[in-house]
């Protein structure tokens, strides 16, 4: 098994896997990120980031908040297959108190695109992820349904959902 890791920089950079398994870190500024084929995780870091997959089972992993705005950041995910690709949330998301995963995330259907929001409720932060032209993650039903199928990585809230 060859996994092929790819470290951007500060600024914003264009960062592009191959068709072996790749780690695809972004790190700092608005970055895009493409794993090309094979099963990737593609870590975007701060800043707006563009993220694509391309074939195969991928992971889109958020490990921290954009605390440098209220607003956070928002990332684009091109490519999003409800098959065979996850959103990890696992580190960004903070269920230290009473809180439950559905009052951290939100995920609705705005046009042509899936969007989920994720709010830090100790901060009051936001970071958005829209998931251009998927519509069809509404189809398989709650927040808690999405975590069940595995479509979604976040920590347990207790109630064994996660």
């Amino acid at each position: 098994l060859e996994i092929d890791v790819i470290t951007g920089t500060a600024s914003e950079d264009v960062l592009l896997g191959d068709q072996e398994d790749n780690l695809i870190f972004g790190l700092d500024g608005g970055d895009v990120l493409d794993g090309a084929a094979g099963d990737d995780v593609l870590v975007g870091g701060l800043g707006n980031d563009i993220m694509t997959g391309g074939s195969g089972g991928d992971i889109f992993d958020f490990n921290e908040f954009d605390t440098s705005t209220p607003s956070g950041g928002t990332d684009h995910i091109t490519d999003f297959n409800v098959d065979e690709d996850v959103l990890d949330l696992r580190d960004i998301i903070d269920l230290s108190g009473n809180d439950t995963i559905s009052d951290w995330l939100d995920v609705t259907v705005v046009g042509s695109d899936t969007v989920v929001t994720i709010t830090d409720l100790d901060a009051g932060n936001t970071h958005t992820i829209i998931l251009d032209g998927v519509t069809n993650l509404g189809t398989v039903g709650t927040v808690d349904d999405l975590i069940t199928a595995n479509v979604i990585l976040a920590p347990d809230d207790g109630t064994g959902i996660a």
